[in-house]
């Protein structure tokens, strides 16, 4: 369980650095505005010539943005029925990945979906004082003399595992915490 659990860490953190050290685009709005006008040239007599060529790449495009107008709404409807009292919700594309953005109170969150708008994995950053009781009770039996700086919760799959940070005078530690049990996975001397 232990190498399954660190496998699964190791890839989200790994996606986590790819998907925050990337200056991707941020789509302004989830809607298209959909203009078709069909391309006319004159011909004989005052009669018009539909040119194909033109009209073939706009519905193209009219495809392309339909396409995405489904996947923005697929993933909108996602973080509204999965997350509470939603705010700033904004997403961003980098190759085949769809990240939304958000807040829900002083928690925020990234969700990752796959170009069709299906769910891969979330991650949700806040302070200690948000941290579930059980898992916060756990976590200082065994690192009480440290204090927690950040907690990532990271949701995969059926995996949920809260990922963290600790500190004390002279060092940090990051833990896993995942159905009840603790992984110690990182731990760092601080500089004089």
């Amino acid at each position: 369980m232990k190498k399954i659990t660190m496998m699964f860490v190791s890839a989200v953190t790994i996606a986590s650095l790819v998907t925050t050290q990337t200056n991707a685009q941020e789509a302004t709005d989830a809607t298209y505005a959909i203009n078709f006008t069909p391309s006319k040239k004159p011909g004989n007599a005052g009669e018009g010539k539909y040119n194909l060529a033109d009209n073939q790449a706009t519905v193209k495009e009219l495809t392309a943005n339909l396409k995405s107008a489904k996947i923005n709404l697929k993933v909108t409807n996602y973080v509204t029925r999965n997350f509470s009292n939603v705010s700033d919700l904004r997403f961003q594309t980098e190759k085949n990945l769809i990240i939304a953005r958000f807040n829900t109170g002083a928690k925020s969150s990234r969700v990752v979906y796959d170009d069709k708008g299906n769910w891969l994995y979330s991650i949700t950053n806040y302070s200690a004082e948000h941290l579930p009781n059980n898992i916060r009770s756990l976590v200082n039996r065994s690192y009480g003399k440290y204090t927690i700086t950040m907690v990532q919760e990271v949701s995969q799959g059926d995996v949920n595992l809260h990922k963290i940070h600790l500190e004390d005078a002279r060092t940090i530690k990051h833990i896993l915490v995942n159905n009840d049990e603790i992984t110690e996975y990182a731990d760092f001397k601080k500089g004089n």
